[in-house]
């Protein structure tokens, strides 16, 4: 019996919580996050909504995500890690983060490379631009 009414109480206390997130809103994302989320978005899930909560207005969704996989081979699984904010100016980012490919045979990533995302605070860390950088 009291383990009945923990678990009611609990489950209460879990629903007003939900509630009160989302009432709230939800979360401001940084702009290593906001990458992140992109990065998942376009190479885990190839999810047009995801990618539209992510991307700049005068960026379409699908287009973010045909031009961002045409940067890497084709049958590549991507990783990413390293995110980082190179420089910060009136509303504008610039966030760099180092992806990993990895090929249908290999066990882990066969090469690396520092790509370049370029983002503007639209109520909320927006990606503009996602491209490799040229070294």
């Amino acid at each position: 019996m009291i383990f009945a009414m923990l678990g009611v109480i609990v489950a209460l206390v879990a629903g007003g919580l939900y509630v009160t997130r989302q009432i709230d809103g939800p979360q401001t994302l940084t702009p290593e996050q906001t990458v992140n989320e992109f990065l998942s978005a376009v190479f885990l899930a190839t999810d047009t909504q995801r990618v539209g909560a992510v991307v700049c207005r005068s960026w379409d969704p699908n287009d973010a995500i045909v031009r961002t996989r045409q940067a890497v081979p084709e049958d590549a699984h991507v990783s990413w890690d390293e995110i980082t904010v190179a420089s910060t100016n009136d509303g504008r980012t610039t966030v760099r983060a180092r992806l990993g490919l990895r090929l249908r045979d290999d066990s882990r990533p066969t090469s690396f490379e520092q790509w370049r995302f370029a983002l503007v605070d639209e109520a909320g860390w927006r990606v503009c631009e996602a491209r490799p950088l040229i070294t």
